[in-house]
């Protein structure tokens, strides 16, 4: 069966649907419009306690949830250092610059 996004034409509420149209919204209206993006991949991780979007800040397929969970406890300065080095050698973390002739070190 396909699986339609749609978005209620007076509240905006969000349904999805699996046959070809619902009846009517909990606000009453029965006009429906499709929504032409489609729903994010959801993730299921221990990173929040809720289903989420892949990558979100807390998600454990984050590459850079050692630093922002280090940053969320109040970490040293030091250990947060050597957390952005180690994922700056893995290809994780990127150092922006304002102009590209600069070195950040």
């Amino acid at each position: 069966m396909p699986k339609f996004y749609l978005r209620c034409k007076k509240c905006y509420k969000r349904k999805i649907s699996h046959s070809d149209r619902p009846k009517k919204c909990s606000c009453g209206n029965k006009i429906f419009y499709i929504v032409k993006k489609t729903i994010k991949p959801v993730c299921y991780c221990s990173g929040y306690h809720f289903p989420h979007r892949v990558k979100s800040p807390c998600c454990l397929e984050n590459p850079l949830y050692q630093l922002k969970q280090a940053l969320r406890e109040g970490v040293n300065k030091e250990i947060i250092d050597e957390i952005k080095l180690s994922l700056l050698f893995e290809g994780k973390f990127k150092i922006e610059s304002k102009k590209d002739s600069d070195c950040p070190f």
